[in-house]
């Protein structure tokens, strides 16, 4: 049942969920754990300037960005 678009950039494609992945919510924890260094992509889908605000807000303030999901990060794998 999920929904998955292709993105053509560069002579190769991208293909990504309807929900982009974010762990912004877990921004502390990764700093307490000495990440210092955070990438925030806005490159494959459309985003409103009014959205990148929003999502930009979310991140200062350690908060999940709506419309996100965590992929693996939230889950034990072993």
């Amino acid at each position: 049942g999920e929904r998955f678009f292709v993105a053509h950039e560069s002579c190769k494609s991208v293909v990504y969920g309807a929900d982009a992945y974010s762990i912004s919510q877990h921004r502390q924890t990764l700093e307490a754990l000495g990440v210092r260094a955070f990438r925030v992509d806005f490159l494959t889908r459309p985003y409103a300037e009014t959205q990148i605000q929003a999502v930009l807000k979310a991140i200062r303030s350690s908060q999940k960005v709506p419309d996100t999901h965590p992929a693996n990060f939230e889950r034990q794998l072993l």
